[in-house]
């Protein structure tokens, strides 16, 4: 599944933490708060657990928000991209080719 997620957190651990776990899921940061990218079914649930347990922490607040939105084919045929970041979404939403080490 392809999706995008964004975020408003006002604290700054929460805010690293929940970045370090959408990098540990495999997705891209598109923005500051934005990460993109495609999740195998069998880990969406992880990461909804995941999202889950950041906004039960204690220094989460009933302003900050967390963003996940499927992106289905019809969405990412009709995504448009102003600026430097790339315009080829399909470079964005698809699986990896290269290992960065």
């Amino acid at each position: 599944m392809n999706i995008l997620v964004s975020y408003d957190i006002s604290h700054n651990g929460l805010r690293l933490k929940l970045a370090n776990q959408l990098w540990a899921h495999g997705l891209i940061r598109i923005q500051y708060s934005v990460f993109i990218g495609q999740i195998p079914d069998r880990y969406m649930n992880r990461l909804k657990k995941a999202l889950k347990q950041i906004t039960g922490e204690i220094k989460w607040t009933p302003e900050d928000a967390i963003l996940l939105l499927p992106l289905h084919q019809y969405s990412q045929d009709h995504i448009q991209v102003w600026g430097e970041k790339s315009s080829d979404v399909s470079l964005l939403v698809d699986p990896p080719h290269t290992m960065f080490l």
